[in-house]
């Protein structure tokens, strides 16, 4: 079986002090942006090579509306948004693959569930390598 991989960030902290580390993951595995306690809106940047990344928003409230931005952009990078952890098209949510650098955003809302999540995807199609701000916000 063929492993899809992407980068993925992981996220430090201690004692208040936090810093964000990309390592090289696959689609099985796409990384936490934040976690219960930490909240909205989470961002981080990063970096895209050929492929695609592949991350999670936990803590989501089901039917509340989540604002997904990709900007600084310095290559033709599109956002997906799925609401199942196999990042399946016949679970996506929302798409945006706006042309050249220009900002890529979706806005959805919390999938159903006792434990929902938004399962985010940045695909790099044209392997030109790239750097990203992504943002998660809370807007309701």
């Amino acid at each position: 079986m063929m492993q899809k991989k992407g980068i993925y960030f992981v996220l430090i902290c201690f004692w208040g002090s936090c810093a964000i580390t990309s390592r090289v993951g696959t689609v099985e595995n796409p990384e936490i942006l934040n976690s219960p306690s930490f909240g909205y809106p989470i961002s981080v940047s990063g970096s895209a090579t050929a492929g695609k990344n592949y991350f999670y928003a936990s803590a989501v409230i089901s039917g509340s509306g989540y604002q997904i931005d990709l900007t600084n952009l310095t290559s033709n990078l599109d956002l997906f948004v799925f609401s199942d952890n196999a990042f399946s098209y016949g679970h996506l949510i929302c798409s945006s693959r706006l042309a050249g650098t220009a900002n890529d955003s979706c806005t959805v809302n919390g999938p159903a569930g006792s434990n929902p999540e938004l399962f985010i995807m940045i695909d790099n199609y044209a392997g030109i390598d790239a750097t990203y701000t992504l943002t998660v916000t809370q807007i309701n």
